[in-house]
Order: structure tokens, then sequence, then C-alpha cells
């Protein structure tokens, strides 16, 4: 099993009252039993390069929400497994910008009402079907979360219509910044590994959130609290080892985000501040 966004976080287990809905369902099954009420793979069409793109379709009941590739500060990441698939050389998750919620001094990252992830298969034979199976487990948060086991089993034809919940989710991504990387420095204090960003960019609408993730899926990172001075953006986070093994971070694959009302930038790589 691997992690949708590749990277561990930490959760505040004190802040979430957790219980466990085990669901199997086929594509396009309604659920019913917590906030996720239906959940569909959208089969896409293939591109010009033979790349496959559909999507994973998610309706939430109002209020619920589910969790973007980092999912906060009190989240649960989302975990898929593929390897039940066939005719699959490589599949990407492309993340639409998420939002930002904050409830009780804790911020959650994700999405709500209805979703839809694109996903990019490679297939091994661009001229055959996709036998897409999966095993996702996923948080679903409201007053209370529920970490949601979902079963998928969907033929993907080697053909299809572009669809356009597909097409708008693609075209509402965190736009890609050239040039003026962040810098970055760490730090280690009283035992604890820190890395303070900072990013000089110009200001977008609402509340901003700084968020870095790194190229390592076993470090789990803590932001802290995004401070704006002036032109630059500031945040320190906290990073750990899952294992308690040793920190190492590729200054040249830190993801910096930036998150705000209605607009997300992101960059990748940052220098040494």
């Amino acid at each position: 099993m691997q992690r949708l966004g590749g990277w561990a976080y930490t959760v505040d287990m004190k802040q979430i009252i957790l219980s466990i809905a085990a669901i199997i369902l086929t594509a396009g099954s309604s659920i019913g039993q917590s906030g996720l009420e239906k959940f569909t793979v959208l089969p896409g069409w293939r591109d010009a390069d033979g790349h496959q793109i559909a999507a994973l379709e998610m309706q939430l009941a109002p209020d619920w929400m589910t969790y973007w590739r980092f999912p906060g500060d009190s989240g649960l990441p989302t975990l898929i497994d593929w390897s039940g698939s066939q005719n699959i050389n490589h599949i990407e998750i492309i993340w639409p910008r998420p939002e930002v919620f904050e409830k009780d001094g804790l911020r959650s990252i994700g999405y709500k009402g209805n979703v839809v992830l694109p996903i990019k298969i490679t297939p091994i034979n661009r001229d055959n079907p996709i036998d897409l199976k999966a095993n996702i487990s996923m948080g679903v948060c409201a007053e209370i979360c529920i970490a949601e086991e979902v079963q998928i089993h969907e033929t993907i034809p080697a053909s299809g219509t572009r669809i356009p919940k597909i097409m708008a989710a693609l075209l509402d991504q965190p736009t890609q910044v050239q040039g003026g990387a962040p810098t970055c420095k760490s730090e280690i204090k009283d035992g604890s590994y820190f890395i303070d960003l900072k990013w000089k960019t110009d200001k977008i609408d609402g509340p901003e959130y700084l968020i870095a993730e790194p190229d390592n899926p076993n470090i789990w990172f803590t932001m802290g609290q995004t401070e704006r001075r002036g032109e630059w953006l500031f945040v320190r986070a906290e990073l750990g080892h899952i294992d308690g093994g040793p920190i190492s971070i590729d200054r040249a694959k830190l993801r910096s985000t930036v998150i705000g009302a209605g607009q997300a930038i992101t960059q990748i790589g940052c220098e040494r501040g």
C-alpha cells in the first residue's frame, strides 16, 4: 500500500474521535453510512500520448470534508493500493487546489462538497483496456473523523470522451511559479529538527498558508503559523522520521505551496537560507 500523496503526517489523536467504517463497493455505488455519500470512478479518455485521464469522484455530505495530499494539523492521510490493477505502468494523482479549514485552533487542508481527483494513468499497452482495482483508506471528517475503507474495480476502455468535471479539476491547480525560489534553513534545537522557510511572493487574497512538503515518504512535517512581513512569507516546520531514523531533506525537491482564498501557488526546490 502506498500513500496517495506520497507523504506521512502526524495526527493529533486527542483532537479526533476515530471510528472505522469498512465499505466494499463498485464504482458508482452509494455509501450513505458517513459523510462520504458516493464514490465513483470517472473513466475519462486517452490523450495523444497514450495516457488515460480518469478521476476519482466523491460526493460529501454538507459540512463534511476529506483531505488534500498534506492533510494539515489533524487530518488523516489517504492511503491507496493499486496492486490489483492490470495494464498499469504508472499512476499519478493530480491534486486540485485545496482549501484550508480552521477549527478550535487546528488547520485541516482539503475539500468539501463534490470532489474530483484526476488520475493520470500510463498503461503498459496503450491499445488495451485498463483493469483498475484499488483499496483506498481515506479520512472523512466533520465533528468526528471516520476512516473510510473503499474498494473500487472498474474496467476502463482504451477510448472515451473528455469529461467537463475532470477538465475543470485539471485547470484548478496551484499555479507553478518560475524563478524566485524560497529559501530554507534547518536547525536542531532541544533534540528536535526544524526548517525555516521564507518566500518572497505577491500577496494573494484571504489568509495565506505556506506549506512545505519533502520528497521523502518517511519524513513528517508539522507546520507552524504563516507570517507575512512585507513581501515575504515565513513559516517554521518541525520534522520527524516515522521510524525515528535520521532526517535528510533534498532541498532541490522540497515543494512549497501557498494557499489563499480561491488561489494557490507552488514551486519545487529551495535555496539555502
